[in-house]
């Protein structure tokens, strides 16, 4: 069983995918450390990595930790890294427990 992440660049048509093996109890976050274990190897053509920022908590509402970072590319203006969980964004870190055929 696996699943899917995609990542696209507002400014890009192209989308950059990577499959991996889905497990048991699996969230968003633990999909990302998987896919920067399977891809970010010396010579890989496509690697991927990420960088996050523990949000805390606002107004009452757990946020936990945010994407800044993709690929070496940074937030920047006003330009965000916006996770999608089969298509519909996520407004709670990245802690959604994911299931076979996901698409990140």
């Amino acid at each position: 069983m696996s699943l899917t992440i995609e990542v696209k660049y507002y400014d890009s048509p192209k989308v950059i995918t990577y499959d991996l093996n889905w497990a048991p109890g699996m969230n968003i976050q633990n999909a990302m450390e998987g896919c920067y274990n399977q891809y970010t190897v010396p010579h890989s053509q496509s690697t991927f990595t990420f960088l996050l920022q523990y949000s805390g908590t606002y107004n009452a509402v757990y946020i936990g930790y945010m994407v800044v970072a993709i690929n070496d590319r940074q937030r920047s203006g006003r330009y965000i890294w916006n996770v999608y969980l089969n298509g519909a964004v996520i407004n709670n870190g990245l802690v959604d427990e994911l299931e076979p055929g996901d698409l990140i």
